[in-house]
């Protein structure tokens, strides 16, 4: 696979329904990694790395891979990240899925060229303030956590234009202080949100992709 393949499989997984113009170009070779001790060798040109049952932790060594543009960790105990993590000044996307974070972790909030963050399947139940420090941050994935309520302030975050909550327990939507002037896709699948409640959303944000 290439770059520009990998980059369009994103962006069909976050919703969007074409890849842009030119992002079939395969000149751009997608080279991954899946395993943090092979990475390393290669610490100066690894950009893509993908880790599963790690245990419950991280090792601090992800911090010298200052290339890394993607990391994906899934299906383990960690629930926190090593500090070490905020020297991936690079980074654009980052998956933390099926995992078992109750928080999302304060260090993902220093890395300034972070665009989709997706931590599906934890045990997030609220949002940090610390979430609104990320300008770049366009694509939120959070299916398959704990919120009971519509955490809107994401929506309010200007950047972001896709935002997945499917399989929640989300039942209460306060729609008044909805204002989403970026958002195309709203998935809330799986969530016992009320019949009544879905058509004041959808009323009230006549231009998003609503998905129930």
């Amino acid at each position: 696979m290439h770059r520009a393949l990998y980059y369009c499989a994103l962006l069909l997984l976050f919703g969007v329904a074409a890849c842009d113009e030119g992002m079939t170009d395969t000149t751009d070779p997608y080279h991954p990694y899946f395993s943090l001790e092979e990475a390393l060798k290669d610490s100066a040109t690894a950009e893509y790395l993908y880790l599963e049952h790690i245990g419950d932790s991280l090792s601090p060594e992800i911090g010298k891979l200052e290339n890394l543009l993607s990391l994906h960790v899934s299906y383990s105990d960690i629930r926190y990240m090593p500090s070490e993590i905020q020297r991936l000044k690079r980074l654009e996307i980052l998956v933390l899925s099926s995992d078992s974070f109750e928080n999302i972790p304060s260090q993902i909030f220093k890395l300034g060229s972070l665009g989709n963050l997706m931590m599906n399947y934890n045990n997030i139940r609220s949002l940090p303030q610390a979430i609104f420090s990320m300008p770049k941050l366009t694509g939120i994935s959070l299916n398959g956590n704990r919120f009971t309520v519509f955490p809107d302030r994401l929506i309010h975050m200007g950047a972001v234009d896709a935002l997945f909550l499917d399989s929640n327990r989300i039942s209460t939507i306060n729609i008044d202080s909805l204002d989403a002037p970026n958002l195309k896709v709203l998935s809330l699948k799986y969530n016992p949100i009320p019949v009544y409640m879905r058509e004041q959303l959808r009323q009230r944000l006549p231009d998003v992709d609503i998905r129930f």
